[in-house]
């Protein structure tokens, strides 16, 4: 559970995104999809959604209905030649943004629209960032599980280090509108005292060994992949390769989006057997924001 999550609209000076603004940011983001999909098509790049979008894709046919977000895998060979060919195809609408890059202070890529303004509790203070979409790379991983293992150990380690960072980068955030929540505080005196001793070290760099370490295997013939950075963390995102790159296309609202083929193998492990049972209106995650402004008429183009 996020810190963010704890913290409710009703105790706070928060905006909670209404039916009209999901309805909005739906559209936003399936035209973000569509302009990705439409330079991987064009340059044989593999992608996948991923999380809570591929679910929806299978579950629904497009977005869960609560959710607010599009999520998307690459294996780390494909996201470098889609690096590669981002500036000169979509540079003009949107940023590509590094671990460390700026605003981007998660461990993962993220693709950010220009003319956006979205900013989450989870943010610094002062900061403004434009709406994001993630890419969750697959990473190579060892075959020997010792290997495997260590990797997964450093990988966890610098997780670690990322998260209390981040915690402290995000306090007065997390304080000015969540203080009236004594979990919340507690969690977060405790992981920004952590912050505070290793951001010795620029918050930036950590992040950026961060990515270095997640990609240290270089090989692409690897039987497994990773994604150290997905919500269960290294030991829970190990994958069979070809169980996950091999890919078939589904309908997602009025377009289609890619999923792996034996998308099976992957819900089970992410949501257990029963994925396609909606969970209960209580443990549906509302999402808040300090600032909203998608200005999306200006920034969605066919």
């Amino acid at each position: 559970m996020s810190l963010s999550s704890l913290i409710k609209t009703t105790e706070s000076d928060l905006y909670e995104l209404s039916e009209n603004d999901l309805k909005k940011l739906r559209c936003v983001y399936t035209g973000i999809l569509k302009d990705i999909s439409r330079v991987c098509r064009k340059y044989s790049i593999n992608w996948t959604l991923s999380g809570g979008s591929m679910l929806g894709a299978v579950r629904h046919g497009g977005f869960i209905p609560w959710d607010d977000d599009i999520d998307i895998f690459m294996t780390r060979a494909d996201f470098e030649k889609f690096r590669k060919v981002f500036k000169k195809h979509m540079s003009g609408k949107y940023n590509l943004l590094m671990p460390g890059d700026g605003k981007n202070i998660s461990v993962f890529p993220r693709i950010e629209l220009k003319g956006t303004l979205v900013q989450s509790v989870q943010s610094v203070d002062g900061s403004r960032s434009g709406l994001m979409l993630d890419i969750f790379i697959l990473e190579n991983t060892y075959d020997n599980k010792i290997l495997r293992t260590i990797h997964g150990m450093e990988s966890t380690v610098l997780l670690f280090i990322d998260s209390v960072c981040r915690t402290y980068a995000c306090k007065n955030n997390l304080m000015k509108y969540g203080g009236y929540n004594k979990k919340l505080c507690s969690a977060v005196k405790k992981r920004a005292f952590f912050g505070r001793i290793f951001s010795v070290v620029k918050f930036e760099k950590w992040l950026k060994l961060t990515d270095k370490v997640f990609s240290k295997v270089k090989s692409d013939s690897t039987k497994y992949v990773v994604a150290p950075g997905g919500a269960k963390h290294f030991f829970g995102e190990v994958f069979e390769r070809d169980k996950m790159t091999e890919i078939c296309e589904v309908k997602f609202e009025d377009t289609t989006a890619c999923i792996p083929t034996n998308y099976d193998y992957y819900l089970r492990k992410r949501y257990g057997a029963d994925y396609m049972t909606p969970p209960s209106k209580k443990s549906q995650e509302k999402h808040i924001f300090i600032k909203f402004n998608l200005n999306y008429n200006k920034n969605l183009e066919d």
